[in-house]
C-alpha cells in the first residue's frame, strides 16, 4: 500500500478533507459575521431615516426679534417629549404680569405625549438690544443657554442638547420668511384696491 508522509492514501485524503472542511467552516463563519455587520448597518440606516429627530434653531424675524424654533424634523412622531432649559429666560426682558419665563411654559413643565413629524414650536425670545439684560443683578435674558430634549421612539430613548449663543447672531439678518413676504403683498394689494375705489 502506498504511503504519503508516512500516511496511507486514505489517511492522507482524510487529512486534506479535514483541512478543506476547516477552511470552509472558517470562510462560512467570516461571511456570516460580515452579513451580521451589514444587517446591523442597514438597521442603523433605517433607524436614522425613520426615527424622530428633535431640532432647534434660532430665526430672526422682523430683522430684530430672536425666535427659537423647536421641531421634529424626523419621519416619525417623537414620544414622551420632555424639554428643559438650564437658565431662566424672560421673554423680551419682562418680569411683570403673567410669567414670561420660558421655563414656566407648558412645553417645558410637562411631558408631551407626541410631537408629529414637521410639527413644532416657535418661541419669541427677545430683540437684539435686550440680550444680556439684567434686573437687580440677575441676568433675565441670558446670551447663552442650553435647551435639552429627551424623547422616545419605540424602545429607544434619545437626548439632544442644544447650546444657544445669541451673540453669534449679532449683526446678521434673518432670511426673509414667506409669511412676512405674503403679509407685505397682502397689504400692498389692499392699498391698490383702496386706491382704485376712490
Amino acid at each position: 500500500m502506498a504511503t504519503f508522509f508516512g500516511l496511507t492514501a486514505t489517511d492522507f485524503l482524510t487529512g486534506i478533507l479535514v483541512i478543506i472542511t476547516a477552511i470552509y467552516a472558517w470562510l462560512t463563519y467570516s461571511i456570516a459575521h460580515s452579513n451580521r455587520r451589514m444587517v446591523a448597518e442597514v438597521q442603523k440606516q433605517i433607524e436614522v431615516q425613520t426615527r424622530p429627530v428633535i431640532s432647534f434653531n434660532i430665526e430672526i424675524q422682523h430683522h430684530t426679534i430672536f425666535v427659537a424654533r423647536i421641531w421634529n424634523r424626523g419621519a416619525s412622531p417623537a414620544e414622551n417629549l420632555r424639554l428643559s432649559i438650564d437658565k431662566d429666560f424672560y421673554r423680551f426682558g419682562e418680569m411683570r404680569g403673567e410669567s414670561k419665563n420660558i421655563a414656566d411654559m407648558y412645553i417645558f413643565k410637562n411631558t408631551l405625549s407626541t410631537l408629529a413629524p414637521g410639527d413644532g414650536f416657535w418661541i419669541e425670545l427677545c430683540t437684539g438690544p435686550e440680550v444680556g439684560k439684567t434686573i437687580d443683578g440677575k441676568v433675565i435674558t441670558p446670551d447663552k443657554f442650553t435647551i435639552q430634549a429627551s424623547y422616545n421612539y419605540g424602545s429607544r430613548k434619545y437626548i439632544e442638547s442644544f447650546v444657544i449663543d445669541l451673540r453669534a447672531y449679532f449683526y446678521t439678518s434673518g432670511a426673509k420668511r414667506l409669511p412676512e413676504q405674503l403679509e407685505k403683498i397682502a397689504k400692498s394689494l389692499d392699498n391698490i384696491a383702496k386706491s382704485s375705489q376712490t
